[in-house]
């Protein structure tokens, strides 16, 4: 089966000239349909960096994010849309990332109900 999201040589620089950092370089991954990802390091390594551009937050300096067989550069509206549905970050600090007057099941089911899928 083929991988659902696949990520080739992933590259993010910040800054300009002398000024360049480069916060994630060359990362490559596949996914899995059904398969839940984790991505896991030290503090200031790049998780977040590409947990962004994979999601379609963040623009890569280099490399590209596969779904389904299509750069999601060249998604169209519609097709991003979906793929945003898709991919889902989950932050490590709970506290900051979950709402604590909400249940786990209201803060799953919300964006189900939102896109029709429930």
């Amino acid at each position: 089966m083929a991988p659902i999201i696949e990520v080739r040589n992933l590259t993010k620089q910040f800054g300009k000239g002398a000024e360049m950092v480069t916060a994630v370089d060359s990362v490559s991954f596949a996914i899995e349909p059904g398969e839940t990802v984790c991505l896991v390091g030290e503090s200031g390594c790049g998780k977040s960096t590409t947990g962004r551009m994979v999601a379609g937050l963040l623009e890569a300096t280099s490399g590209e994010v596969i779904f389904e067989g299509k750069n999601i550069k060249q998604l169209d509206s519609a097709a991003f849309r979906r793929y945003r549905q898709t991919v889902q970050i989950i932050h490590q600090d709970p506290y900051s990332s979950l709402n604590p007057t909400q249940t786990i099941r209201q803060i799953i089911t919300a964006p189900l109900l939102r896109h029709n899928k429930v």
